[in-house]
């Protein structure tokens, strides 16, 4: 896959719908590119896809992240207008901790 340097649909600030998340808060596109704001202010950088795929699903990207204890892998896409953001969590820090599975979804909060 290719992946496209500017995705209008994507531009501006969303927000968790979960205003109490432990996670993801904002995922953000600028001129800079996309990226996902965690809680303790760490950015991780997505890359973004095509801007439609088969399923259609619009504007798929993804993103990893290595916490050091654990590692993430997270999927994303537009759906009727909610971004949904899927995220896979394995623990690597030899604790007994069940690696996980978590849905999260997006509103647009501004669109700069």
């Amino acid at each position: 896959m290719s992946i496209v340097e500017t995705e209008a649909t994507l531009t501006g600030t969303w927000r968790n719908t979960n205003a109490k998340s432990d996670g993801i808060v904002t995922i953000v596109d600028t001129a800079e590119g996309l990226y996902l704001q965690l809680n303790d202010s760490a950015r991780i950088p997505a890359a973004v896809y095509y801007e439609r795929n088969d399923e259609g699903c619009e504007q798929p990207f993804t993103a990893e992240h290595d916490f050091g204890f654990k590692e993430v892998v997270l999927y994303g896409f537009l759906r009727q207008g909610v971004l949904v953001l899927l995220t896979f969590h394995r623990f690597k820090d030899g604790s007994e901790r069940s690696n996980y599975f978590a849905k999260e979804f997006f509103y647009r909060h501004s669109r700069s």
